[in-house]
């Protein structure tokens, strides 16, 4: 779980990055939502013949929307985008809560249905902050990189972390090697060094 205290050093979410992870969970949610129209029209039918029928689709992919979303904001702190692109969300009075990531979710709809105007504040705020970050009290921070062999590191430099210890052994063990057959050869160079400066041999 990230919180504010642990990341205070660290910069706040530039723009670019926090339009990448938009776009990158938007898709996400996307997918979701069509996976999810599928078994709600078996069920129900053409929503467009009643008008509380529609109503019932909508907040029920609103609701899939949040629970996707909300679940990696609670339990971690990252979404799938976030963490893609290093960011974390953290609250300014921990912990965060599933009540602290509906009122996020709440005030971004409101972001949204003012022609996304929360959305643009974060060019003119000085800490890149939108509308639903000062809503919920919650902001968007950059993350370190992880360090090789770490458990947040990605696998494959664990495995090239492994592979450089192995490099570093064998030429422990070679130069073992090179130092026994150095001593095994000594002797056989003193002795013709003798002979060649003895006359009588």
């Amino acid at each position: 779980m990230y919180n504010l205290n642990q990341y205070e050093h660290l910069p706040n979410a530039g723009r670019l990055r926090r339009l990448a992870a938009l776009l990158y969970d938007m898709l996400l949610v996307i997918a979701l939502w069509l996976l999810a129209t599928v078994p709600f029209m078996l069920i129900w039918g053409n929503t467009d013949r009643v008008w509380w029928l529609r109503l019932l689709f909508q907040t029920y992919l609103l609701a899939i929307a949040f629970g996707f979303l909300g679940w990696f904001w609670v339990n971690g702190g990252q979404t799938l985008g976030m963490r893609a692109w290093r960011l974390a969300l953290v609250a300014e009075t921990p912990p965060l809560n599933w009540r602290k990531a509906a009122t996020r979710f709440l005030a971004a709809l409101l972001s949204w249905a003012c022609f996304g105007l929360g959305f643009l504040w974060i060019a003119f705020d000085r800490e890149h902050r939108a509308w639903h970050d000062h809503l919920s009290g919650t902001r968007l921070v950059l993350t370190a990189k992880p360090r090789r062999g770490s458990p947040g590191a990605p696998q494959h430099d664990q495995r090239e972390t492994e592979k450089d210890e192995r490099r570093q052994a064998r030429p422990d063990r070679w130069g073992d090697t090179v130092q026994q057959t150095e001593k095994t050869e000594a002797p056989v160079q003193d002795v013709k060094r003798e002979s060649e400066h003895d006359p009588d041999k």
